[in-house]
């Protein structure tokens, strides 16, 4: 093993490595599995770089991490190999004009993870790309009929893979890390050659579109967001045109970093359902309030769940997501379909579809066919939480500098008051 050389590597300082010939006398498992990934063969100093990533990796032993990844890994795979059962093939909802194929797309260091494509059978060229991520504790089988809805309407192929949600296992890209963010990003840049490579392995022929937009639920918002500032960073954010959190959610306070690497002129939205735990009780609204103040960011859905953008062409998974998130309104369902395909082919095609919007707080009501749902813009007002509420929510942001500031601040709160005129909208 590696880890029992005494030699620091290049550029790492062993002043504040500390002594690393006694850290190689106890190699661990956690080490072993990480240090090609984070290009470290010194396990004090893969522990710092994992740190860095990871703040709370710094006061966790390696053996303790180990164990961690090994139960993690465990119910993750069990937990994904029962939802592919349920879920069956990957396929698009009866009616849908969308192919749906699956393949496997190859991250950063060699690391396989299954990938859905949808692609419209319009005979018109696709108009844009759509990265589609899913969140934590879920895989891209909750999203089938979600995607292909997206595909129909925007005309656009959606390319939907499946990561581990398994923190620990910084090995295969977890879906939370920033090195996971990286990871994606580098499949969108240049001439995206592992991206085609998979798309053709799923049977498409043509060339893909240019035009991208990132879009993720839950935990899949952060890392969408976290996707554009890596794209951003690198030079490559010409064509992003935009980003759609689906109820969207942050972790450990990257979200809040990463929007502001964003410039404003990429469209930034988070189509969301009240505050309440799958959320992180509406943090993500907050954090783009306070990254972009007086700009639309989205609306909250009244009455609105985590699952409404969260729809499978499987009952069985359907049933359990619900069972999970709670069972969503249908009307609810269709406003969050018929709003994201509306954001999406504005982004795509630069324009603005005025009935989609509404003014910063204001109120809009929008007929579902014929049954009425009100959603108010953003920034909307966050519920009051308890004791319980709030550690569970300083868990998942536990370097917020204040983890009891889960109220919108006084001036968005202010501008929620200022506009209470509503605006009724047809949407299907």
């Amino acid at each position: 093993s590696t880890a029992g050389r005494s030699t620091a590597p290049a550029g790492v300082d062993t002043a504040e490595t500390g002594d690393v010939e006694d850290a190689a006398d106890a190699p661990s498992r956690f080490v072993a599995a990480i240090e090609t990934d984070l290009g470290s063969s010194d396990g004090a100093a893969v522990m710092r770089a994992a740190a860095a990533e990871v703040p709370w990796l710094a006061y966790t032993s390696p053996e303790l991490l180990a164990v961690l990844n090994d139960f993690g890994t465990a119910v993750y795979n069990f937990f994904t190999d029962a939802v592919q059962f349920l879920a069956g093939p990957a396929r698009a909802p009866f009616g849908s004009r969308v192919r749906v194929e699956s393949s496997t797309l190859t991250l950063g260091d060699g690391v396989v993870v299954p990938v859905d494509w949808y692609f419209p059978t319009s005979r018109k060229a696709p108009t844009g790309l759509i990265y589609l991520q899913h969140g934590f504790l879920a895989t891209a089988a909750f999203y089938s009929a979600t995607a292909a809805y997206l595909a129909e309407k925007t005309n656009s192929i959606v390319v939907a893979p499946t990561l581990t949600w398994n923190t620990f296992d910084i090995e295969h890209y977890p879906l939370v890390l920033p090195r996971t963010h990286r990871a994606i990003a580098d499949l969108l840049t240049g001439n995206r050659a592992e991206l085609l490579a998979s798309a053709r392995t799923a049977g498409f022929r043509g060339t893909l579109p240019t035009r991208l937009v990132l879009a993720g639920h839950s935990m899949g918002g952060g890392l969408v967001t976290g996707v554009a500032a890596r794209l951003v960073e690198l030079g490559e954010a010409d064509d992003l045109a935009g980003v759609l959190m689906l109820d969207g959610a942050s972790y450990l306070d990257l979200m809040s970093t990463d929007l502001a690497k964003i410039p404003r002129s990429i469209p930034v939205y988070n189509l969301a359902g009240e505050p309440y735990y799958w959320n992180t009780f509406g943090d993500a609204n907050i954090r783009l309030a306070q990254a972009r103040p007086g700009m639309f960011t989205g609306v909250v859905i009244e009455g609105g769940l985590h699952s409404d953008s969260m729809q499978s062409s499987s009952p069985a998974v359907q049933f359990a997501a619900y069972l999970a998130t709670g069972f969503s309104s249908p009307w609810n369902v269709i406003t969050t379909k018929v709003l994201a395909a509306g954001w999406v082919k504005d982004m795509l095609a630069g324009t603005h579809t005025a009935r989609l919007y509404g003014s910063v707080g204001s109120a809009m009501t929008f007929l579902s066919g014929w049954w009425p749902t009100s959603a108010q813009v953003l920034p909307a007002h966050s519920a009051e939480l308890s004791l319980t509420d709030r550690l569970y929510a300083c868990l998942l942001n536990p370097t917020t500098v204040s983890c009891t500031s889960l109220l919108l601040p006084s001036e968005a709160a202010a501008s929620r008051e200022v506009s209470p005129a509503k605006t009724m909208v047809a949407v299907a």
